[in-house]
């Protein structure tokens, strides 16, 4: 899976609620640097996202990849300290995809949101 497709994920999980958060945008910003994608793509991603495009990347077929990334996009929609019902709903929506089961979800967004608040 290519850095920008991995991106396209974790813009499409921060732009779930219909707004990018200032706290959310940093630590998104932060994920696009790591992962490798080029500065010129970045708010040509955000930008595609926001508009409604769709992601066309596959979820990862290694599980650790698929972890990683579903926590990566937990990250990012925890980073202004709550998750909200919308966000959660979209989690829930991926985590078949993503072969994670409800439970694991739940555990995942309660850390993540326990973290932010700390």
């Amino acid at each position: 899976m290519s850095a920008i497709d991995r991106f396209r994920f974790l813009a499409a999980a921060a732009l779930v609620d219909g707004k990018l958060d200032a706290e959310e945008k940093p630590v998104l910003l932060k994920a696009a640097r790591e992962m490798g994608v080029p500065e010129n793509q970045i708010e040509t991603v955000l930008r595609d996202v926001a508009r409604g495009g769709d992601i066309t990347a596959s979820v990862p077929k290694d599980p650790g990849e698929r972890a990683q990334l579903f926590r990566s996009m937990v990250d990012v929609v925890a980073a202004d300290g709550t998750i909200d019902p919308k966000e959660q709903q979209f989690f829930r929506k991926l985590s078949k995809a993503f072969q994670l089961n409800e439970l694991e979800v739940e555990d995942i967004l309660r850390a993540a949101s326990d973290a932010k608040r700390h």
